[in-house]
């Protein structure tokens, strides 16, 4: 499994997407998202069964989640931030669940995603811009760090759904689906 930054910072991974699905699930939310810098393992696993140890390596900050109830068009702005420094191997770049969009590179920063292409796969229509989601992230982007100032809870557009102080760790949410399964 690629576990490089250079993959976990310009394009979207297995485990980038796994990360994202665990964080939608775990709190019932309609998007889940991680943003690449969150995950800190620099190297390819081997093929076979991962171990614990390379998930802690992969998720050493103990990072807890938001979940934040947001429209659809702070989605977008949210998705233009993910990918507004592309190509530069940037954390901020974002593994999303529950959607699912494209982006030209050649446009300008922040309009870089046309609304229109971004599909919420539950329903697989596009995504309305006053519609109210769920998304649930790490709490480091989720609180407006890495560029996701959209995030903030002092912009107003943002309503919390658990605050993040009342919320797993993402390492104890991917320990949690282990034991589980």
């Amino acid at each position: 499994m690629t576990c490089l930054f250079e993959k976990l910072r310009t394009e979207e991974t297995n485990i980038g997407n796994f990360f994202a699905d665990l964080l939608a699930t775990e709190y019932e939310a309609d998007f889940g998202m991680m943003t690449g810098g969150a995950i800190r393992l620099n190297e390819v696993i081997k093929k076979g069964s991962i171990k614990f140890l390379d998930i802690q390596s992969m998720l050493p900050f103990p990072d807890t989640v938001c979940v934040v109830e947001i429209t659809g068009d702070t989605m977008h702005k949210v998705l233009e931030n993910a990918v507004s420094k592309w190509p530069i191997h940037d954390g901020r770049f974002a593994h999303v669940s529950g959607l699912k969009f494209s982006f030209d590179p050649r446009k300008p920063t922040l309009s870089r995603i046309n609304i229109e292409d971004v599909i919420v796969m539950s329903t697989g229509e596009k995504i309305d811009p006053e519609k109210k989601y769920t998304l649930s992230v790490p709490s480091y982007a989720g609180l407006g760090h890495d560029g996701y100032d959209v995030l903030k809870r002092e912009t107003g557009n943002v309503k919390d759904v658990f605050e993040f102080h009342n919320t797993l760790n993402v390492i104890d949410i991917v320990r949690l689906f282990l034991r589980r399964t």
